[in-house]
């Protein structure tokens, strides 16, 4: 079972992996002008919202808030910010606090990034880094078998 297990493990990893770089060379050789200024307005997103976050906003529930990524839609009108908390039993108050912040962080990105309308934000909890972390248990369980 052991080898199984450690099959199915390095199938799943080398389909993951695969999809990265599937990822990685179409954003390489298919990208248009679009989508470059998506990029840029994507990584711009991350950048001025986490300053917002941890500079102006009072919300204790969001301090220790990391925003990981940002996926604004082609038209521009929603973005979805992708985000983890330090703790996680305080994963459900901080969705509620920036819930609640969001008109707030909405407005301040208006008056920081040159966009003629700024996208709705939707605020989405990040959980591939629990899934990293779970990939990496399984390997370090398989190592120690050995």
């Amino acid at each position: 079972t052991s080898s199984k297990l450690e099959y199915l493990i390095n199938c799943v990893l080398t389909q993951f992996l695969i999809a990265k770089m599937v990822i990685t060379l179409y954003n390489f050789f298919g990208s248009d002008n679009m989508s470059l200024k998506i990029d840029r307005l994507n990584s711009t997103f991350v950048r001025e919202i986490s300053k917002i976050l941890s500079m102006e906003v009072k919300d204790q529930n969001i301090k220790f808030v990391t925003i990981t990524g940002c996926d604004i839609s082609n038209d521009l009108g929603v973005a979805k910010v992708y985000f983890t908390v330090l703790d996680e039993s305080k994963k459900e108050d901080t969705i509620k606090a920036l819930e609640h912040a969001k008109k707030y962080i909405r407005g301040e990105i208006s008056k920081k990034v040159d966009i003629r309308h700024t996208p709705e934000l939707r605020f989405i909890y990040d959980e591939s880094t629990n899934y990293g972390n779970n990939i990496d248990r399984i390997i370090d369980k398989i190592n120690n078998k050995k």
